[in-house]
């Protein structure tokens, strides 16, 4: 048992620029939620008024992050995944996966 936990305790990571916790990259998710925030809501006036869509422009690519973004104008609301390739893949073809999300690329 204390060689599995030395495994595990060397496998670990600081993610800094998450939590500052400890993590296992390959199977911990982190999520951040920005479902509940109104910003579609939010209007910026003149041609722009308000906006159909709000997404995060930019991501450092953080291998387990989910992002949910803020809902569109018509409640529906966007992920963004951050995987290894062959679990993004595995999860794409994933019969149920696919009954509830679309992939958009």
């Amino acid at each position: 048992m204390a060689s599995a936990t030395a495994l595990v305790n060397s496998l670990k990571t600081s993610d800094s620029n998450m939590s500052g916790r400890s993590s296992l990259p390959s199977t911990d998710l982190k999520l951040s939620s920005w479902s509940k925030e109104a910003c579609c809501d939010f209007n910026f006036g003149g041609v722009l008024g308000k906006a159909d869509i709000v997404r995060r422009p930019a991501f450092k690519a953080w291998e387990g992050l989910v992002y949910s973004m803020p809902k569109d104008s018509d409640g529906s609301i966007a992920v963004a995944l951050c995987l290894r390739g062959e679990d993004f893949e595995r999860l794409r073809n994933d019969s149920v996966f696919s009954e509830y999300f679309t992939y958009v690329g």
